[in-house]
């Protein structure tokens, strides 16, 4: 039986990429999604959060990389009320000096202990080479020196200027008849239309060559590894789709060969997964990995074994036989609960996909053939110019990363 929850979801497209407009500071848009759960003008940030509680309710806004969005869930009793909670936050939000200072605060001490987190520190060091030249070569979380820039009217005018409902989309998911939830948001009608457009990202530049970078944390006990190119953007039914397929038995599945290799055959890692993602602008293969200290070098070694192997010789026909099992049955699987249409929904309103791609999608995947994948594979692996990211004890892996062949090894920081 479903639940008697529902989801409502609003994504509003541009997140850190209005970012690009050098008149708003990084991190603007993820000061202000954190400012906007923080009351109304009716209601202080507590007293918002008590109506809430009552409910049994959540409102939380959100900004990443290209997108803001806001995420309410109620019980389907209670609709009525939180949406009123919901469309006073999105329409009159309290913007309080000393929320704002409290919320800066916050950010500035997350990003305090950020600095030292080896998987941050190696997503820094993945966005100022792989997006170098783009607005996502600066981490959307903004930095000491861009964050110490924003006032509270610079989140009063991101606001004003970009939540909008011209690069919206709402999803909503539950114990809802389509005709109640469509009579039920009818206020989202008088939202004020910015005609926000979000910068587009230019073409991201493929590595000439193979090359290691490494960023020292001393004494850390592993090797953060992130390995990967420039890739498709997303497609639900052409040559991005029929990639992930490839990759399912080379570094999308716990028995991949990646995973089979560096984890269960040499024990270099408790896990190691690689894949393709892709949206509307770009596109990545990437490959990320805790590798034991001392094992760095010779688990870079088997990775690029691996992917070299796969793109010069190709799946088996029992690794393609898996993949078709494994994928059509997780697809089976996968709309289950409110929560997991809401996601399946947000696809289809995304990408203005059709209602039927899934079915589209397992057609394609049990058409596929041996000659198909290798083709792909060979066209969209590039082992010869992967950007290979280590973030480990520089002393101790430096010698061996010098020793792959890759030429020499550059040394960077992160801030």
């Amino acid at each position: 039986t479903e639940s008697p929850l529902v989801y409502f979801y609003i994504e509003m497209e541009g997140g850190h990429l209005l970012e690009a407009n050098k008149k708003v500071s990084t991190g603007t848009a993820m000061v202000t999604a954190s400012l906007m759960g923080e009351g109304t003008s009716k209601l202080t940030t507590e007293q918002f959060s008590r109506e809430l509680d009552k409910l049994g309710s959540s409102i939380r806004f959100n900004s990443g990389t290209s997108s803001s969005s806001v995420f309410v869930s109620c019980l389907a009793e209670n609709v009525d009320a939180t949406l009123a909670l919901f469309k006073d936050a999105l329409y009159d939000p309290r913007f309080d000096p000393e929320d704002f200072k409290r919320i800066k605060k916050q950010i500035l001490e997350g990003l305090r202990s950020q600095k030292s987190n080896p998987s941050i520190m190696a997503s820094k060091a993945w966005g100022k080479i792989m997006y170098e030249g783009t607005i996502l070569e600066d981490y959307y979380y903004g930095n000491y020196k861009s964050l110490s820039k924003i006032d509270l009217d610079d989140v009063k005018s991101f606001y004003k200027n970009y939540y909008s409902p011209n690069v919206s989309t709402l999803v909503i998911s539950g114990d809802i008849t389509k005709e109640d939830a469509m009579s039920k948001i009818a206020f989202l009608k008088d939202w004020k239309n910015t005609n926000v457009t979000v910068p587009a990202i230019p073409e991201l530049k493929m590595p000439e060559k193979t090359t290691v970078y490494l960023v020292d944390k001393p004494y850390a006990a592993q090797s953060t590894v992130l390995a990967g190119h420039p890739a498709l953007k997303y497609d639900y039914n052409g040559d991005y789709f029929k990639s992930t397929v490839m990759n399912f038995s080379l570094g999308g599945a716990f028995n991949s060969r990646i995973n089979l290799n560096l984890r269960e055959d040499k024990g270099f890692t408790y896990g190691a997964r690689a894949g393709f993602s892709g949206n509307k602008s770009y596109g990545v293969y990437r490959f990320s990995s805790e590798i034991k200290k001392e094992s760095t070098d010779s688990a870079i070694q088997e990775l690029m074994k691996e992917i070299n192997g796969f793109a010069n010789e190709g799946i088996t026909e029992e690794e393609l036989a898996f993949t078709k099992s494994s994928i059509t049955l997780s697809e089976a699987m996968n709309y289950e609960t409110p929560f997991q249409k809401l996601n399946f929904l947000s696809s289809i309103a995304e990408y203005d996909l059709p209602k039927t791609y899934t079915s589209e999608q397992a057609q394609i995947v049990n058409q596929l053939s041996v000659s198909d994948v290798n083709a792909i594979a060979k066209s969209q692996l590039k082992p010869n110019n992967m950007v290979i990211i280590v973030v480990g004890h520089a002393y101790k892996v430096r010698d061996g990363l010098n020793k792959l062949g890759y030429g020499k090894i550059v040394e960077m920081e992160v801030d």
